[in-house]
């Protein structure tokens, strides 16, 4: 009797430890190898990296930089550091990215500008946390 609860509790703890795994592993974490990088500049010269994750968004990055077609960089910004951004105190959510041809004049700012500002997105500068800098060129794609 001894033995059998014995083996019995073991095969309850790998069976628990197991549906962890299952738990964790199924997880999505955003990370860079969830998607490519890419990283643009804009009229400051200054360079950002941005995380795709949808194939025809990557595809379109591509495209820029191959000048196959001229659009900038759209998106929300998430006012915090991402790791494969690691100079800029912002990035911009990668569900949000996008690429237009034309943007309204209030969501447009280059790189520094925003990061000097940073206090002031989501009020009168950028509201809604929405960027768009106009001279924005995707200009190579890092992973």
């Amino acid at each position: 009797m001894k033995f059998n609860l014995y083996v019995s509790s073991k095969i309850i703890k790998i069976i628990l430890i197991s549906i962890i795994f299952i738990f964790v592993g199924c997880a999505k974490n955003v990370s860079p190898t969830d998607g490519a990088i890419f990283e643009f500049t804009d009229s400051s010269k200054n360079y950002i990296r941005i995380l795709l994750e949808d194939p025809g968004k990557i595809e379109t990055a591509r495209r820029i930089i191959r000048g196959e077609v001229k659009k900038h960089v759209t998106g929300i910004i998430i006012k915090k550091t991402a790791s494969y951004n690691p100079k800029w105190g912002y990035h911009l959510d990668p569900n949000t990215i996008s690429f237009a041809g034309f943007s309204m004049e209030i969501c447009d700012a280059t790189i520094q500008f925003t990061e000097d500002h940073l206090d002031e997105v989501g009020g009168s500068f950028l509201p809604s946390n929405q960027w768009c800098p106009w001279t924005s060129k995707v200009i190579r794609e890092i992973k």
